[in-house]
């Protein structure tokens, strides 16, 4: 059984909770419990690489964006844990390399950053928000505002890194680079293709058996 629902079973003892409070409340529980799980074993490995100063910016931009604007997820919370584990620090990993051969020009930094930035406008006002089954977001004003909300924290991850490269050039490329790829994997995962390569990785691991 899962945590979630022992709990709720627990706290319908002394709170009297409708069947659909109940559900909500569980479905709530469930991202919270799945969230600290995976956030643990993304850094718990990301320490074990040597990638951490990389993966845990690229993290947290990625969760912040992602709490407005939605995206695709797996059906089953293994599948969701272990697809992010894998993804961010094999990230992690091909940006450290990336950035050991000081190749990039503050120049090009800009550049790819636009055109992230473009591509952040474009999929945040066609898709967003991306809710799912369990929790449908029924209220026209609820899906503005995490269109909105969307929108700055594409805004505000923007400026950060143009001001910053602009001014500083590559001293803090690091930093930089690592939300910058957080932004574009969360944009990722809005798209038709990010669906599918989540839906992709969960029938192979049903397939075997997970």
């Amino acid at each position: 059984m899962r945590i979630s629902v022992s709990f709720i079973k627990w706290l319908s003892q002394y709170i009297d909770l409708t069947e659909n409070k109940k559900s909500i409340l569980c479905y709530g529980l469930d991202i919270i419990f799945s969230s600290l799980i995976g956030y643990a074993c993304i850094i718990g490995l990301s320490c074990l690489l040597g990638t951490q100063y990389i993966v845990i910016p690229m993290l947290i931009i990625h969760s912040l964006l992602r709490s407005f604007s939605g995206g695709a997820h797996g059906k089953k919370l293994v599948y969701c844990i272990s697809l992010s584990v894998i993804v961010f620090n094999t990230m992690g990993l091909i940006l450290k390399y990336i950035l050991n051969l000081q190749i990039l020009t503050s120049k090009e930094m800009l550049i790819i950053d636009f055109i992230i930035f473009l591509l952040g406008l474009y999929f945040i006002t066609k898709k967003v928000p991306v809710d799912v089954k369990e929790k449908p977001i029924t209220s026209q004003q609820h899906r503005k505002q995490l269109k909105k909300y969307s929108y700055a924290v594409l805004l505000v991850w923007y400026s950060i890194v143009f001001f910053t490269t602009t001014i500083t050039h590559t001293k803090y490329q690091t930093f930089i680079m690592s939300i910058s790829v957080g932004i574009l994997w969360q944009i990722f995962t809005l798209t038709h293709l990010g669906e599918k390569f989540v839906e992709c990785y969960g029938r192979v691991l049903n397939k075997i058996g997970i």
